[in-house]
């Protein structure tokens, strides 16, 4: 009897204290502003965009023939017709 005692108390207080464990975290995550979160991915893709406008890509007018070789003839690869 005294153990069965022992048990009940047991497993009110570690449910009640499960339910202040809870409670904290939902009052927490209700007083979480979202808006904040919002405000620094905006100025997160400013400056990605601030950036992007910086990089500088050449321009390719002539094609580099050195660095593409030139097979000869004999070398490409023959298909067969496919009738």
């Amino acid at each position: 009897m005294e153990t069965l005692k022992k048990k009940i108390i047991f497993w009110i207080s570690l449910t009640s204290a499960m339910a202040v464990v809870l409670a904290i975290w939902i009052i927490s995550l209700k007083s979480y502003s979202f808006s904040e979160s919002e405000e620094q991915i905006k100025e997160m893709k400013e400056q990605v965009q601030e950036k992007l406008q910086d990089i500088k890509i050449p321009e390719i007018t002539e094609p580099n023939l050195e660095a593409t070789p030139v097979l000869p003839e004999e070398s490409k690869l023959k298909l067969p017709l496919v009738e």
